[in-house]
Formats: C-alpha cells, sequence, structure tokens
C-alpha cells in the first residue's frame, strides 16, 4: 500500500511540475500577447485616423486580440485548478509520507 501511494505521488509530482511549466509558458504567452495587443491598439488608434487601409488591418488585429484574450483567461482558469489540484496532491501526499515513515518506524521496533 505505501509503495503504491509513493508510485501515485511521485506520479503527480512529475504531472504537477509538467504542468507547472506548461502553466507559466502559457502566462508569459499571454503576457507577450497582452503587451503586443495594447501597442497594436495604440498603434491603430493612431493609424486609424489616417486611413480605411489600416481600419480593416486594425479589426483583424482587433479580433485576433479579443481571441487570445478568451484563450488566455481559459488557460488562467485551467492554470488555477491545476494549482489547486497540485497543492491539494501535495498535502495528501504529504500525509502518507507520515503515516509511512510513522508504519516504518513502527515495524522497525517490531522486529
Amino acid at each position: 500500500l505505501c509503495s503504491f501511494y509513493g508510485v501515485l505521488c511521485s506520479f503527480y509530482g512529475v504531472l504537477c511540475s509538467f504542468y507547472g511549466a506548461l502553466c507559466s509558458f502559457y502566462g508569459a504567452l499571454c503576457s507577450f500577447y497582452g503587451v503586443l495587443c495594447s501597442f497594436y491598439g495604440v498603434l491603430c488608434s493612431f493609424y486609424g485616423v489616417l486611413c480605411s487601409f489600416y481600419g480593416v488591418l486594425c479589426s483583424f488585429y482587433g479580433v485576433l486580440c479579443s481571441f487570445y484574450g478568451v484563450l488566455c483567461s481559459f488557460y488562467g482558469v485551467l492554470c488555477s485548478f491545476y494549482g489547486v489540484l497540485c497543492s491539494f496532491y501535495e498535502v495528501l501526499c504529504s500525509f502518507y509520507g507520515v503515516r509511512v515513515i510513522l508504519f516504518e518506524t513502527i515495524i522497525e521496533q517490531l522486529q
């Protein structure tokens, strides 16, 4: 039973590290797109006054930035969920770790 929990906790540790790295990557990517979209927003306000071609181009960037906004919000929620889940497993695995050490100590004392 203890070996099973050990393997399970190792698996969740690796999985949570993977999701942590993935969420950091998406966080960085979304920050980049946020800055880029802000830049295009300012640029489009300026060029929008000048000509209609830029108006069409800016509409395209507006749609693209809205899409990235929705996508980044989704990843934000997903990463928060995995963060909570990984914290839960961390606590659970710590609890089982203490129990395993306790059982090993009791078995050693009995021998």
